[in-house]
């Protein structure tokens, strides 16, 4: 995983990280209608080379920096969600299940 956080860093804002520099700080298990279930890792970094810019404006629009009291409120339940897990000392965290 890793590797992966690494190059889509990478791809996606053209910064340069070293796997060693990744914290895991949070899983999401997250579905939604219609959709098959996935694992979100977030990841932790305070040191890359480069600038952050967006390198697939196909894809997105912006790329925007913002506090974490002031988030969009557009956005992504469940980045959200893991976000405010910087903040806690919740590991592990479930969206879209239905409780049974």
């Amino acid at each position: 995983m890793a590797a992966a956080a690494v190059r889509e860093a990478a791809e996606e804002i053209g910064v340069g990280i070293e796997p060693a520099a990744l914290r895991l700080f949070h899983v999401a298990h997250v579905t939604a209608p219609g959709r098959d279930s996935r694992l979100g890792l977030f990841f932790r970094v305070e040191k890359w080379r480069g600038e952050p810019v967006n390198c697939e404006l196909d894809k997105c629009y912006a790329l925007e920096w913002f506090p974490l009291t002031a988030l969009p409120a557009d956005l992504i339940e469940y980045s959200a969600l893991g976000l405010a897990a910087l903040n806690s000392s919740a590991l592990y965290s479930e969206f879209g299940w239905r409780a049974e």
